[in-house]
């Protein structure tokens, strides 16, 4: 809960928009490792949010049509606008920014994702990234101009993946999301609400528990990959926020757990689209993980390949054509 002083100037005190918002920048640069552009960046997004009309609940609807995001050589001609209270809210936002490291996604309450998707963020569950992103729209993209018939998303979280590729696939394609958390799959459940798209989200651990179900076309997974020994050198605003469970994967590496994510992918994976170069599996990895996984998967896919993100890292292994005689 952030706290608002109440200890306000009077509602007439006026505020100098260039020196506070100098001060606000200045501040919220701890933030970020000192980097004014990107403090810049934030206190735009925290001003939007402290313009835009609150809810009862403090869940702004998707439709609700926000103030646009202030340029950054508009700042200061809108927080000189601002009543004691609006100040004290943004100022409040910036206190949690800093001193409590608390992510700016979960501070806002929602994030864009996809074309067309907007979906809400809480604590612990993970925040949706651009990097996973970027290769569901791939995979998403690779299909056309055929469409898969039924999905899985294994690890959903908030239901980022699951939601996007329902999005684009359409209504003639079932996607179901799987996690262990119930609290992630209740936000999950908000979010397919939110965004007014037919996907069932279950409790279930990938692992050892998933419902039978006959001829699934695609498989995509965003699970733990981080190996322990790096998980406390993350940045606070990560170690201390998100799930740890849905961050640090088994085994040193971090990746012991994608072995048998594969060969379950196999098992449950139909043989149709044996004469069709579409992604059957589809797995989000770590930066230095993308030859180890990769050599998991050609044990049981053909055609395996390691997609790089727009930084140029290693980040999600593709496999295309289901090995219908895979050995273990």
């Amino acid at each position: 809960m952030l706290k608002i002083m109440d200890n306000q100037p009077p509602a007439n005190t006026h505020v100098n928009g260039d020196t506070t918002t100098r001060s606000l920048i200045d501040e919220l640069s701890h933030a970020t490792n000192h980097d004014r552009d990107d403090a810049i960046f934030e206190l735009r997004f925290l001003v939007q949010h402290v313009l835009t009309p609150p809810t009862p609940n403090g869940v702004v609807p998707k439709d609700t049509e926000k103030p646009p995001a202030p340029s950054a050589n508009g700042l200061a001609a809108i927080i000189s606008t601002f009543i004691p209270s609006q100040l004290a809210h943004l100022r409040a936002l910036i206190r949690a920014r800093v001193e409590d490291h608390t992510p700016l996604q979960y501070l806002l309450g929602s994030v864009p994702f996809a074309p067309d998707l907007d979906l809400l963020v809480e604590p612990p569950i993970l925040i949706p990234r651009w990097e996973t992103e970027e290769w569901a729209l791939r995979v998403a993209d690779a299909w056309f101009p055929h469409s898969p018939s039924v999905v899985e998303d294994w690890c959903t979280g908030s239901g980022c993946i699951a939601l996007l590729l329902k999005s684009h696939f359409g209504r003639f394609t079932r996607v179901t999301g799987f996690d262990l958390n119930p609290a992630a799959i209740d936000l999950a459940r908000r979010n397919a609400d939110r965004n007014a798209l037919d996907v069932k989200f279950h409790v279930a651990d990938v692992l050892t528990d998933l419902p039978r179900v006959p001829g699934v076309d695609l498989v995509v997974a965003n699970p733990p990959y981080i190996a322990a020994s790096e998980f406390t050198r993350l940045e606070p605003g990560v170690r201390d926020w998100e799930d740890r469970l849905a961050l640090v994967g088994r085994g040193e590496s971090g990746a012991e757990d994608y072995r048998r994510l594969v060969e379950i992918a196999h098992a449950r994976l139909s043989n149709t689209w044996r004469d069709v170069r579409v992604p059957r599996i589809a797995l989000e990895i770590g930066h230095d993980q993308g030859e180890m996984v990769k050599g998991m998967v050609e044990a049981w896919f053909d055609e395996v390949e390691v997609w790089q993100d727009l930084a140029g890292k290693d980040r999600c292994v593709v496999g295309y054509h289901r090995k219908p005689d895979a050995k273990k």
